[in-house]
């Protein structure tokens, strides 16, 4: 058994020609499945060049686009009741961290405790605590909000200077 790792892009899959039956055995009440099992896929590589990779078995690790891949695979098509319910999504993360973890101790406006709780905002920001190391993890999935724009960053950029009173007093 071996794995073969390629990067590149599932164009399409190939079945056997040949109808498998599969059914779950024992005493399950499940019936029996029928369909031609994949045996090959083509990938398109970076290079704009095409490959064939046979296989016996393959695993759909596509995370976001897992649901075009069995799409290709024709699993969830029109002609089967389910769609693979998995979708892109667009999100930022970011992990912050204070620059002094004890800082906060030796001010006025100390760090949340471990206590603190996860946090959605109405403009779908969430926040939350890292255990002991104070750092906090912030995302969000508002499509209005781009990390990638330099704007963005430059705003990101400011806020880490600012010192935590400042902040606190400004909101």
């Amino acid at each position: 058994m071996g794995v073969n790792y390629v990067v590149g892009e599932v164009a399409d899959f190939h079945a056997s020609p040949f109808i498998m039956v599969s059914s779950s055995g024992g005493e399950s009440q499940r019936p029996p499945v029928s369909c031609k099992p994949l045996r090959s896929a083509t990938i398109s590589l970076p290079n704009q060049m095409n490959i064939s990779i046979s296989f016996n078995s393959v695993v759909n690790a596509a995370g976001p686009w897992a649901a075009h891949v069995a799409e290709l695979a024709e699993i969830g098509s029109e002609n089967l009741p389910l769609r693979l319910p998995v979708e892109p999504r667009y999100r930022q993360i970011f992990v912050v961290r204070p620059k002094n973890t004890l800082s906060h101790i030796e001010s006025h406006y100390p760090l949340p405790g471990l206590d603190m709780p996860f946090m959605i905002d109405h403009n779908r920001l969430f926040i939350e605590r890292r255990d002991l190391s104070g750092e906090f993890i912030v995302y969000s999935d508002n499509p209005k909000f781009d990390s990638l724009n330099n704007n963005c960053n430059k705003q990101i950029a400011r806020l880490d200077n600012v010192p935590v009173k400042e902040r606190h007093h400004k909101q």
